[in-house]
C-alpha cells in the first residue's frame, strides 16, 4: 500500500484560511484515491519515555476522554481523524507555522501557507523537508528553489458570498474592515461606525459585505477581500510600504476585484465581474496541483509505482 498522508492541523475553522486549506487538502487527496487523515495538532506530543514500561510514545497511547477537546471537522469534507497506526510510514504534512517534527515522521512535507516566519518571527525546518507553497509570494527560494512546487486548494463559498438583489444595491452605506494577520498595523481609515469582520461567521460576514459600500483589509492576503468583492463591495487592501503591487500579486488575474490602495479602486470595479469565474477555474485547477503534489511526493520519497493507485477522482462531478 502507498503511505498514508497525515495532515497536521487544528480543527476546522471557517474563519481561518490555513485551517480551510489543510482540511481541504485532506479531502482532495481522498477524492483522488489516496489515503489521507487529519492529525489534531492539539494532541500532546512528548519524547518516548525511557522506561521499559512506558516505551510506547505518549501520542500513540489510547487517549482518555478528558485529554483532548472535541475535534471539529466539516461534514461535507472527507477528513477522517488519524489513529496512531496511521503514523507508521506516513508522509506527514506540516504548515510553515509548525516548528520541527512533532510526530517524528521520517517523511516530512512543509506547506508554506504564508511566508516562513511571518507569524512567529522564526522557523525551524528539517534539512530533508520537502517544500511546497500555496502561492509564489509565500515561497522562499533559499528553502525551496523549485518554482514548480505549487500546491493549492480552494473552497469557494459562492453559495454564501453573492451580490444583493439589484433593488438593494443602492442601499449600501458605510465601511467594514478586516484585521486578521494585519492586526498590528496602524488603522488608516475612520473605524468609528465601521464594522469589523474578524470572528464573524461566513453568513454574517456576507451579510455585512452586501450592505456596506467599502471593505478595507489590513491583511494583505486573505480570501475575505475576494469574498467582499464577490458580494459587490468595493474591496481595498491597505498597501504595505515594503510590498509593491507586483510583489503583492505578480499577475493581474490574482488582483481581480481588489484594489491595492485607493488609487486602484477603478481597477477593482472594472475587474470585479471576472473574479468569480477565475476562482471557479482555480477550484478546478487546484485538483491538478494536488495530483502533481502526489507524484512529486512519490518520486521524492521513493514510493513504488507498482503500489501507487491511479490518481482519478472518486466522482468527477462531485462538488468540493
Amino acid at each position: 500500500m502507498s503511505p498514508t498522508f497525515i495532515i497536521y492541523t487544528s480543527g476546522f475553522d471557517e474563519n481561518s484560511g490555513g485551517s480551510i486549506a489543510l482540511h481541504r487538502l485532506c479531502d482532495a487527496l481522498n477524492q483522488l484515491g489516496r489515503r489521507a487523515r487529519i492529525w489534531p495538532s492539539q494532541r500532546p506530543v512528548q519524547p518516548p519515555p525511557k522506561t521499559w514500561k512506558d516505551r510506547v510514545p505518549f501520542y500513540r497511547r489510547k487517549p482518555r476522554s478528558w485529554e483532548f477537546p472535541r475535534f471539529q471537522t466539516l461534514a461535507r469534507l472527507d477528513t477522517p481523524v488519524a489513529t496512531a497506526v496511521d503514523l507508521d510510514d506516513a508522509i506527514v504534512i506540516y504548515p510553515e507555522v509548525i516548528d520541527g517534527n512533532p510526530l517524528q515522521a521520517r517523511r516530512v512535507v512543509r506547506w508554506l501557507l504564508h511566508r516562513p516566519g511571518f507569524h512567529t518571527g522564526h522557523h525551524e525546518f528539517g534539512p530533508d523537508d520537502l517544500f511546497f507553497f500555496f502561492q509564489a509570494a509565500f515561497n522562499d527560494p533559499v528553502l525551496n528553489p523549485h518554482t514548480d512546487r505549487l500546491l493549492q486548494t480552494f473552497f469557494v463559498r459562492d453559495d454564501i458570498y453573492r451580490p444583493p438583489a439589484p433593488e438593494d444595491e443602492d442601499r449600501r452605506t458605510g465601511t467594514c474592515y478586516i484585521l486578521r494577520k494585519g492586526k498590528d498595523r496602524a488603522l488608516v481609515h475612520d473605524a468609528k461606525g465601521s464594522i469589523l469582520i474578524d470572528g464573524l461567521s461566513h453568513a454574517a460576514a456576507a451579510d455585512v459585505f452586501r450592505r456596506t459600500r467599502t471593505c478595507i483589509s489590513y491583511d494583505l492576503y486573505t480570501m475575505y477581500s475576494m469574498y467582499a468583492a464577490m458580494c459587490g463591495c468595493d474591496s481595498i487592501v491597505v498597501p504595505d510600504p515594503a510590498v509593491d503591487l507586483n510583489a503583492w500579486y505578480p499577475t493581474e488575474e490574482e488582483r481581480y476585484g481588489m484594489a491595492y490602495g485607493w488609487s486602484e479602486l477603478g481597477w477593482s470595479r472594472a475587474t470585479r465581474p471576472l473574479l468569480l469565474p477565475r476562482l471557479k477555474r482555480l477550484e478546478e485547477q487546484s485538483n491538478e496541483t494536488v495530483r502533481q503534489f502526489i507524484q512529486t511526493c512519490d518520486r521524492h520519497f521513493q514510493v513504488g509505482s507498482e503500489s501507487s493507485p491511479r490518481l482519478t477522482p472518486k466522482a468527477a462531478t462531485e462538488a468540493p
